[in-house]
């Protein structure tokens, strides 16, 4: 009986060092494909908004792949124990980031 919604380790380590250099490469990535957003006439609205979305989900993936559990409401999935389910359950926020950095180009 384990708790369905742990909160996402927050630990500062993960920000730090090593860590910190795929954080910085996702929000470079969602900073450049803004910038040409910007640059082929999208609107400033839907691209902050999408990068609002976008790069939370992004940071979830981020601390998830790093602390090896991933949660939520169906539960808490470990990556040793449980890969199939942790992995699958870790493919909503990841795909959250891609779609809507490919979304901020059609709104």
């Amino acid at each position: 009986n384990r708790q369905k919604m742990l909160g996402p380790d927050w630990n500062k380590k993960y920000f730090q060092g090593n860590y910190l250099i795929p954080v910085v490469g996702i929000v470079a990535a969602a900073f450049i494909n803004s910038m040409f957003a910007l640059i082929y006439n999208q609107g400033v609205f839907e691209v902050i908004l999408c990068n609002i979305i976008g790069i939370p989900a992004a940071i979830v993936v981020h601390l998830s792949i790093f602390s090896g559990y991933v949660s939520s409401n169906a539960g808490t999935y470990f990556r040793q124990t449980e890969p199939v389910r942790y992995w699958f359950t870790l493919c909503f926020p990841f795909m959250g980031y891609v779609l809507t950095q490919i979304g901020m180009w059609y709104i």
